[in-house]
């Protein structure tokens, strides 16, 4: 059996080289933590570090250690598995919130609804996450994910449009995942009112 190596990133580490930092395109590498500790930076080719985006298979993927990487987990497996209109919330900026972001994504059908939560499930445990609360599995209209910090809601279409959590929360910020670089944007700082004519529609 070969031992645990911890990995860490180059972005993590602070020792991209400085003509990559900044390149939204740019692919990290990952170094041993004993190595990065000890060697030079690594070497960079246009705007990617040689290695970029290689992991060891045998090696585990570094543990994610903040609600944002979880929720950012969350949503880009989301998108991954088809799921729609995927919105994250940030309800850390209030007091006493119930978590500190909300996951909202909509399936299509319950086969999808149930596929996209077992993708959730397998991707955080993969990344050293504990097991999720769960809830809405016997009617699968609105399966719940309770990661504590990070709380996600997988809605079939007509269950999103009646309960509408964004206007529920509409006084916190929006965050949207690009899909080129499959990080976390803020896209507004609140959701603005519906229009009385149109009732239960989410933009």
């Amino acid at each position: 059996m070969q031992p645990d190596v911890s990995y860490r990133s180059c972005e993590e580490l602070s020792v991209l080289p400085s003509r990559c930092r900044g390149q939204e395109n740019h692919r990290p590498c990952y170094l041993p933590e004993s190595e990065a500790r000890a060697s030079p930076l690594p070497q960079a080719g246009g705007t990617e570090c040689e290695g970029a985006g290689r992991f060891p298979e045998r090696m585990k993927k570094p543990p994610l250690r903040t609600a944002r990487g979880i929720a950012q987990l969350c949503a880009r497996i989301a998108w991954q598995k088809k799921a729609e209109d995927i919105l994250v919330l940030r309800l850390g900026v209030l007091e006493n919130a119930p978590a500190d972001y909300f996951v909202l994504a909509t399936c299509s059908t319950e086969t999808h609804l149930r596929a996209v939560a077992e993708a959730i499930e397998e991707a955080t445990r993969q990344r050293g996450v504990a097991n999720p609360r769960r809830e809405g599995w016997e009617a699968l209209q609105w399966v719940l994910l309770d990661y504590i910090d990070v709380v996600v809601h997988l809605f079939r279409p007509e269950t999103r449009a009646y309960y509408r959590l964004e206007r529920l929360w509409g006084d916190v910020p929006q965050l949207r995942l690009s899909e080129r670089t499959h990080r976390l944007y803020t896209v507004s700082l609140s959701v603005p009112q519906a229009s009385e004519d149109a009732p239960g529609t989410v933009p």
